[in-house]
C-alpha cells in the first residue's frame, strides 16, 4: 500500500516563524518529509506522509495543532503525485 500524503499549512498570530522555532522541530519529525516557507497567509506548509488518512488526521490534530502558537491548520490530501 502506498503512503498517504498531505500538505498541511498552519497559521500563527505573529506570522513568519523565526529560525530555531517549531518549523525546525517539525522538520525533524519522522512523518514530516519537508517544511516549506510560504508567501501569503499561511506561515509554513508541512508535507506529511502517513499510513492512511486517519494517521495523518491524528498527526495534524494531536501534534501540529498542539504546538503552542498554532491557531489554525488547513490540510489537503494528495490524490496523486507526479514527478519529472
Amino acid at each position: 500500500m502506498r503512503p498517504c500524503i498531505c500538505l498541511s499549512g498552519y497559521y500563527t498570530p505573529w506570522g513568519r516563524v523565526k529560525e530555531g522555532g517549531f518549523a525546525e522541530k517539525l522538520a525533524k519529525h519522522p512523518k514530516v518529509a519537508a517544511v516549506f516557507e510560504t508567501t501569503g497567509n499561511i506561515d509554513d506548509i508541512v508535507k506529511v506522509y502517513g499510513r492512511d488518512i486517519k494517521d495523518i488526521t491524528d498527526f495534524v490534530i494531536n501534534y501540529i495543532r498542539q504546538i503552542k502558537g498554532v491557531v489554525r491548520t488547513e490540510t489537503v490530501i494528495a490524490l496523486s503525485e507526479r514527478r519529472n
